[in-house]
């Protein structure tokens, strides 16, 4: 059964050429069609009807009777937003509308999403789940690529900054870092001393040549991207590292832990690290943290839901009457706890 259907902009009223689609057809191949007609990619089309979007796992003749009005919302690049859930589900936003774009469901023995992230050019989505099985996304045509090799939950992942390779940290005490595009698994680290009970947290250097992995040990370990060689290893806390962040510059690293204090590490050998926090204050452990785009300035954020700002070169806490005013990298608070949910392109 063939359905001529009428589609119009959703926000100008403009209205596009009739498209014809098959019955059978998935809401998604719709989307590719209205997609060519508006000589846009496909992961940048909305659909709705009578204001309301359609499922993305929809049926052409089951949503929609032949000569309906379909409602076309096309989504500004860079304004999606990404989530993770524990009805292991991810799903893409469109930040300006509310509206959800997609609906990521890997398999359902993959139990809940724990990491996700999407690439800058917002084409493509990654998402980490409890059985440690990573998927690839391509959000023009819905398919999707497995990364296997993890044994336990996927904890955090992140791009390279050209956006190539991938990094995962995982509760099976080891770091990989795969080739994004045909899903190659480039390095596979273990590190007995600092990785024993599980890796939390992992971070690109700015220029890709170099990488760091946190541990539930509390040791801090920078790698080489190429060789997987270890190029330092940061001895100081004593409890679980959540959060490791690169400054932008690239030579010192920020990193948040259980032990209720962040520290700030040079890269180059010799050079004390800064502490900063009091494991006494009361604030509790240390989940979160990030440098401000110019380096200046961490963000430090506890489980006793306050968040501290503090001078980078200093490691004086700014008092609260000086919040800092500009867009923070890495961190976004959530009201309970405070937990780092990362920018999506870290």
């Amino acid at each position: 059964m063939t359905l001529t259907l009428r589609a119009a902009m959703a926000f100008t009223g403009q209205e596009l050429p009739p498209i014809e689609v098959s019955g059978g057809d998935s809401l998604r191949q719709l989307r590719v069609k209205v997609a060519e007609a508006c000589g846009v990619a496909p992961h940048l089309v909305n659909l709705l009807r009578e204001s309301w979007p359609l499922k993305e796992q929809g049926i052409v003749g089951e949503e929609l009777d032949d000569g309906c009005m379909v409602q076309v919302a096309l989504a500004v690049p860079g304004k999606e937003i990404i989530t993770a859930s524990q009805d292991g589900s991810a799903r893409v936003w469109n930040a300006d509308t509310g509206h959800c774009m997609f609906h990521l469901t890997p398999p359902s023995t993959s139990g809940a999403v724990h990491s996700v992230l999407l690439s800058r050019c917002g084409k493509v989505a990654v998402t980490g789940s409890a059985d440690g099985s990573i998927r690839s996304w391509c959000l023009e045509d819905g398919s999707s690529k497995l990364l296997e090799g993890h044994s336990r939950a996927v904890a955090q992942m992140r791009l390279s900054p050209d956006g190539s390779k991938l990094l995962s940290a995982s509760d099976d005490s080891t770091v990989r870092c795969w080739h994004l595009q045909d899903g190659r698994c480039l390095l596979a680290l273990e590190h007995p001393d600092a990785f024993e009970r599980g890796v939390r947290s992992v971070a690109f250097a700015p220029d890709g040549r170099c990488f760091v992995a946190a541990g539930a040990n509390g040791v801090v370990v920078q790698y080489s991207t190429e060789t997987g060689e270890i190029l330092a290893s940061l001895h100081g806390h004593s409890a679980a590292v959540h959060t490791v962040v690169f400054a932008a510059e690239g030579r010192r690293i920020l990193s948040a832990s259980d032990d209720r204090t962040a520290r700030i590490w040079h890269t180059a050998p010799g050079r004390p690290c800064m502490i900063l926090g009091d494991p006494g204050d009361g604030s509790g452990p240390a989940f979160a943290a990030a440098f401000s785009p110019e380096g200046e300035q961490a963000l430090v954020a506890h489980f006793a839901r306050c968040a501290r700002l503090y001078c980078a070169s200093s490691g004086y806490c700014l008092p609260s009457s000086q919040p800092y005013k500009g867009a923070w990298s890495g961190l976004i608070p959530a009201s309970w706890g405070l937990k780092s949910l990362g920018n999506k392109f870290s």
